[in-house]
């Protein structure tokens, strides 16, 4: 069980530090996030490479929030920061 343990731990070592090296890149996330998954890294470990990276947003004010801006049908862009964007599209 112990050396299951540890190939575990590694694995999710590995898996994590990649994902830092997504992060700061250029690369799509998403190949590194479903490979943390399947070594057993947590949503809340996976959540903390990311927030170190491109930090958490953070609303202006109430009206960046409002219901007319989620809902509204057009495409949005949110400003994590001022150099980078994730776009935000609803239905």
């Amino acid at each position: 069980m112990r050396a299951v343990r540890a190939r575990r731990r590694e694995a999710s070592r590995r898996a994590k530090e990649a994902l830092e090296r997504a992060a700061a890149g250029k690369d799509n996330l998403m190949p590194s996030i479903v490979e943390a998954v399947r070594s057993y890294v947590t949503l809340g470990e996976i959540a903390d490479v990311l927030r170190s990276r491109f930090d958490e947003y953070r609303p202006q004010s109430p009206s960046e929030i409002s219901p007319r801006t989620v809902y509204s049908g057009e495409a949005t862009t949110i400003g994590i920061r001022s150099d980078e964007h994730a776009l935000l599209r609803t239905s």
